[in-house]
């Protein structure tokens, strides 16, 4: 800590450091600026004429944190016995999209081409005591850092800022993975070697610190998105084994060699949503199915899971003849529903649009004029949507 004249004419000083050695030999030196046109005031006059004595301490404190939102509080403490009048302000650069400012006890905030300008509403910052200005809130996405935030501290009737606080650091996102909240099972569905079919079941692993789900994607090992439940207003009620998803991928191919079912190996990743459908963590896995060794009995008696009150679900699309028959699982209440069948480039090949019935419907595509080949069936929503793999062998 140093004091050095003020020159009335100017704005600014000019300090060099000299860094030196045991022989007080310079090293290397350091040139840099301090600003001084804050100055104490009292019923508006300036003590000792052009005397800076403004003492700021900034305090970025963690105040609250959860799976939905972090937030942060600002303080400040003046060191010095004298009073900062209205015409002092914090200037807070809003930094990014979602977050949220509110002006503390005893201040106000007033958006000024962008920027936040809060102010003291009790007679300026007085001697010795510490004030908390704002708290600003941003919606964690996991696996990013929210980018610095940026404060000045000014007087109205100068450009340049009495203080500068910049780059300062909001830590939160990624201190905790919502997916180590969650029981999630997606496994190997039937016990017999006919089909190749799987579940994705979901908890809570506790009362305490759950994990808030608003939404889900499931996405295959080839980059495709299987399925989704689209982001809902409130949290998914885990607390209770819930069913999430069903894939039946059909029928296992038998080894030319031993006749027995072949392994297949199915990679997914599945993707936790927050209320703006943001991804909060994620887990992947790979599952195999048509196992040639008979699976424990322990690993089909599973209680019965409750699905949920959204959602839904191809649970068959099978090829007879000429047509292609699918059947669609709704969870949920009534609503429209967009049915359509493409090839692999994305080229839309049937579409039609119905009204989906809470329950189970059926219906099928006319296929006699594709020629063979992979396609995909898929329903959309505006709750959710999945797809289904098909292949055409005539």
């Amino acid at each position: 800590s140093f004091c050095t004249h003020f020159n009335s004419d100017s704005t600014q000083t000019y300090i060099t450091y000299e860094f030196l050695d045991a022989d007080s030999n310079v090293l290397c030196t350091k040139s840099g600026v301090v600003q001084c046109n804050c100055m104490c005031s009292t019923a508006g006059a300036n003590i000792a004429e052009g005397v800076p004595v403004i003492v700021v301490e900034n305090s970025f404190t963690k105040v609250d944190y959860d799976s939905t939102k972090c937030c942060w509080e600002f303080s400040l403490k003046n060191n010095y016995s004298c009073t900062f009048k209205d015409d002092f302000y914090l200037e807070v650069i809003d930094y990014g999209t979602g977050a949220t400012y509110t002006a503390l006890t005893g201040w106000k905030d007033t958006l000024i081409s962008g920027s936040h300008h809060f102010s003291s509403t009790s007679g300026g910052l007085k001697f010795n005591t510490t004030s908390k200005v704002f708290r600003v809130c941003v919606s964690p996405q996991f696996g990013t850092t929210p980018p610095p935030i940026s404060v000045s501290f000014k007087e109205q009737n100068h450009d340049l800022p009495c203080r500068n606080f910049q780059s300062i650091p909001l830590q939160c996102v990624g201190e905790e993975n919502c997916c180590d909240k969650l029981n999630i099972e997606l496994k190997a569905y039937s016990h017999s070697f006919h089909d190749c079919a799987f579940d994705l079941f979901m908890s809570n692993k506790g009362t305490m610190n759950k994990c808030k789900v608003f939404g889900v994607r499931i996405i295959s090992g080839e980059g495709d998105t299987l399925y989704t439940l689209s982001p809902q207003s409130t949290a998914l009620d885990l607390d209770v084994k819930k069913q999430i998803w069903y894939l039946n991928k059909g029928e296992c191919i038998p080894s030319p060699y031993t006749g027995l079912p072949q392994y297949r190996k199915e990679g997914y990743t599945i993707e936790i949503l927050d209320s703006t459908g943001a991804v909060k963590c994620s887990v992947s896995d790979t599952i195999r199915c048509c196992s040639t060794e008979a699976i424990p009995k322990a690993a089909i008696q599973d209680p019965t899971p409750i699905p949920l009150s959204v959602g839904g679900m191809i649970t068959e699309a099978k090829i007879e003849g000429n047509s292609l028959h699918y059947s669609i699982k709704n969870m949920g209440d009534d609503l429209s529903a967009t049915i359509q069948l493409t090839d692999l480039k994305g080229n839309n090949i049937k579409k039609r649009t119905l009204n989906l019935t809470k329950g189970n419907s059926a219906g099928e595509f006319d296929i006699s004029h594709l020629p063979n080949g992979t396609y995909f069936i898929s329903v959309q929503t505006d709750l959710w949507q999945t797809s289904r793999q098909i292949v055409i062998q005539k």
